[in-house]
């Protein structure tokens, strides 16, 4: 019996451990020129490829001015946690973006299953 709560416990660590790697942390809200941008959701998915995922990051950009905001552009970037080392990276381009409106986006980021990554989102001034 004592084997078996043993091995119940390795389990558990291990699987514990499987559903920590690979995590992300999202930087606060940007903003740039009186447009915000806010990331919402980060949700990691495997793929095919073995190794590989990739992550769904959905931002939200709001132009709380009085006026329209034109040719906004923002970044969605994967950085290694160690070194700070971009993985990949997604442009956002907004044409124009009407006086308190408010619209989403989501980009698709790729990297390593195992290593940790922050999520760097901004808006190019």
């Amino acid at each position: 019996m004592m084997k078996l709560k043993l091995i119940c416990s390795v389990i558990l660590l291990l699987a514990a451990a499987l559903l920590i790697s690979g995590c992300t942390t999202s930087a606060p809200a940007a903003s740039a020129g009186g447009v915000s941008l806010t990331v919402l959701e980060i949700t990691k998915h495997y793929t095919t490829t073995e190794g590989e995922c990739y992550w769904d990051v959905q931002v939200e950009i709001k132009n709380p001015l009085d006026s329209r905001a034109t040719d906004v552009q923002a970044w969605v970037k994967l950085l290694e946690k160690g070194d700070g080392s971009v993985k990949d990276k997604a442009a956002i381009n907004v044409d124009s973006i009407g006086a308190g409106e408010t619209k989403l986006f989501t980009k698709k980021l790729y990297g390593d299953c195992g290593t940790e990554y922050d999520i760097n989102a901004y808006i190019d001034s």
